[in-house]
């Protein structure tokens, strides 16, 4: 309990000023420079699994952990001395400009359908990421493949975060979130659910996967970013994140509960992971059809343009 309470707050503490600092850099290029920096994540997610594999035997579980806590300080010390924001500091007494703000739920409606849909979009990835290591172990997979297939699951993520960057920024941030939640749909029901006990389809999934799931995590601060200026990135940020903060907490409760009352059968924790990518999807095309129509050859993409006087106005992008 401290340690996830702990976790989450520090996780928090990170990722939000990190992942907007790169918003106030970038605008044409925002989703290619977010997936390159969220390639760090899979880098760190092949890495510490299969360092951990290695020490639990060696030194045991006490102090693999303070071994992988003190590498963690040491690259966050890097991360403090290097991360930069754009734009002057604001004063304390505009802290209100960069605190979180509820009342953008319901102002703002295809903010509030995007943040649905990114905390729908948590139930469905972490279910993946945290329950294929038992579904392999309970399928005859040994302890050491349970480690093996994260770390093939998260080399898979890394190309997909840096390519979706690179897509997003040709055909809309929008629309390859969009499409990379169907194939992650697609990846659950067509390769998880009949994989069974066959260890190839498990890698064919693990791979797969990991790839089309890579741009949920680097496209969607993307997509927070084009429903405002980049002066509020922060705010709505934050916003959008405090109440995605309770899908995470909740998917992996919610997860267990489901595999306890189907007795340690799988099959109603895949089909819970698809049903909430389904859900995620409704909930992104919602707000992209508020903001752009039914049209397929408008790519909704906001870019901020300096006017004089120093005030940004916002516009959109038709192909």
């Amino acid at each position: 309990m401290v340690y996830s309470v702990l976790n989450g707050i520090g996780g928090c503490l990170i990722n939000t000023p990190c992942i907007a600092s790169i918003g106030h850099f970038f605008l044409a290029k925002r989703g290619n420079a977010t997936g390159i920096a969220m390639t760090a994540g899979s880098i760190g997610g092949i890495i510490f699994p299969l360092m951990l594999q290695r020490l639990f035997p060696r030194v045991g579980f006490a102090w693999a952990t303070r071994i992988l806590g003190f590498i963690l300080v040491f690259l966050l010390l890097l991360a403090n001395l290097l991360v930069r924001s754009r734009l002057p500091r604001k004063p304390m007494a505009s802290f209100k400009s960069v605190s979180p703000e509820f009342s953008l739920f319901y102002k703002d409606m295809p903010f509030a359908l995007v943040s649905l849909g990114i905390f729908l979009m948590e139930w469905g990835i972490f279910v993946p990421l945290t329950y294929i290591t038992s579904y392999a172990t309970s399928h005859g997979q040994s302890s050491s493949f349970g480690f093996q297939i994260i770390a093939i699951l998260n080399a898979g993520s890394f190309f997909g975060r840096f390519f979706a960057g690179l897509v997003a920024d040709m055909i809309g941030r929008m629309n390859t979130l969009i499409l990379s939640i169907a194939l992650c749909i697609i990846a659950c029901l067509a390769l998880w659910l009949p994989a069974g006990n066959s260890t190839a389809m498990l890698i064919v999934f693990a791979i797969i996967f990991g790839f089309v799931s890579g741009s949920n995590l680097s496209l969607s601060p993307v997509c927070v970013g084009q429903l405002c200026k980049t002066e509020h990135y922060g705010r709505y940020f934050a916003t959008c994140w405090m109440f995605v903060a309770f899908g995470t907490l909740t998917a992996l409760p919610i997860g267990g509960k489901i595999l306890t009352l189907m007795d340690g059968d799988y099959t109603g924790l895949i089909i819970f992971a698809a049903a909430s990518y389904l859900g995620a999807a409704l909930c992104l095309i919602g707000a992209r059809v508020l903001k752009v129509g039914w049209k397929l050859n408008v790519i909704y993409q906001v870019h901020d343009r300096e006017v004089k006087g120093g005030e940004t106005q916002q516009v959109g992008d038709e192909v």
